[in-house]
């Protein structure tokens, strides 16, 4: 099985296509992809989520990266409709299943 450090991941995360994206401190990163929800991120890595609104509004994802926190909070989603990754801002996005990630 092949896999990847938490560091690594959110490097390969923060360079799209040669750009590198505002970085996220690493303490909002490493509560994300431990799990921990706080009030200004209250989604987690695995998350699956309902867009409630915008271009996507109905489809269904699992949360994959925080892609920024200024001026808004926004997640990397991956629809499991298959039509691709899309960023979202928080705001327009509603829980539907709690990640398993840092349950025991």
């Amino acid at each position: 099985m092949f896999t990847l450090s938490v560091e690594a991941l959110v490097s390969h995360e923060r360079h799209v296509m040669g750009v590198e994206l505002m970085s996220i401190p690493k303490e909002i990163n490493d509560a994300f992809y431990t799990g921990n929800r706080s009030e200004k991120i209250k989604y987690v890595i695995n998350d699956t989520v309902k867009i409630t609104d915008g271009e996507y509004k109905g489809k269904e994802a699992a949360v994959i990266s925080v892609e920024s926190i200024e001026p808004n909070v926004s997640f990397l989603l991956e629809t499991f409709d298959g039509t691709g990754d899309i960023i979202v801002t928080q705001s327009f996005i509603k829980l539907l299943i709690p990640s398993e990630v840092g349950k025991k």
